[in-house]
């Protein structure tokens, strides 16, 4: 697997940014988003202007890191990819390694937009997006030496702040779990639960995709049971629905009427 990384060898691995996702922590992809894209059940996502301007300005944030930090020695870690010692599915590619007062930890270098500075808390500590701490622990995961990691981040071109984020070892567990539950998911054709997300466009991607046509079988429904009150459910917020636009039309041939 480390010397295969066509798009169907990348769909079997779990990766740091994939951390957040899996721990419901990225508020902008759903685990069973990331499932689909893994599957090849949707186009993988094109790269925007932003992911490429954060790759071009790294080198950057990382000189930035160093001049504020005054540590010169910084391994840049620009080819090898990191795999858990007993997980090959389990990869990460770090920023940098840097040494420092006779001990080695990471760098992660962020790039985000001046007005998600709200996002993040006092310097110095780790007041950052949640699913940029997952990251951070997966990659710990991964160095088992390493005490901790910088997270740099440089806000537009007007500010630069680091971050600190410390092991955490019981997040690291529950993160190994669930990377598990959700790498078993992938090899044996089983999706994450769509649970609290049914109210999402993903969900009814999904839905679309593993039932793409009515096959036509008729199914008796208990009235009692969950699937009879999901129905009752469904048919009297419709009618509820109706009422409203109803109404809502009757309010609008009053306003054209008094126009």
């Amino acid at each position: 697997m480390k010397d295969d990384f066509s798009p169907e060898a990348r769909a079997m691995v779990i990766g740091g940014s994939d951390a957040g996702t899996i721990l419901g922590l990225n508020p902008y992809e759903l685990p069973i988003e990331l499932y689909m894209k893994k599957k090849g059940l949707v186009e993988p996502d094109e790269e925007t202007l932003p992911m490429t301007v954060g790759k071009e300005l790294e080198s950057l944030t990382i000189r930035l890191y160093s001049a504020k930090t005054g540590i010169g020695s910084i391994f840049v870690t620009e080819e090898p990819i990191q795999y858990h010692r007993t997980r090959a599915w389990m990869i990460g590619h770090i920023d940098g390694l840097v040494t420092g007062d006779g001990q080695q930890w990471g760098l992660e270098c962020k790039t985000a937009n001046p007005f998600q500075i709200k996002l993040y808390g006092e310097e110095g500590t780790d007041q950052i997006p949640a699913s940029y701490i997952a990251q951070v622990q997966h990659y710990m995961a991964l160095y088992p030496d390493l005490p901790f990691f910088d997270v740099a981040v440089l806000f537009g071109n007007s500010k630069f702040k680091i971050y600190t984020v410390q092991r955490n070892q019981e997040m690291i567990d529950v993160l190994m779990e669930k990377e598990l539950e959700f790498y078993n998911g992938l090899v044996n054709n089983q999706p994450p639960s769509l649970e609290g997300h049914y109210d999402t466009k993903a969900a009814e991607k999904f839905l679309k995709w593993r039932y793409p046509v009515d096959s036509g079988e008729i199914i008796e429904v208990e009235p009692e049971g969950q699937l009879g009150n999901l129905i009752y459910c469904l048919r009297d917020r419709r009618r509820e629905l109706s009422r409203i636009e109803m109404i809502d039309l009757e309010l609008v041939n009053k306003i054209k009427e008094k126009m």
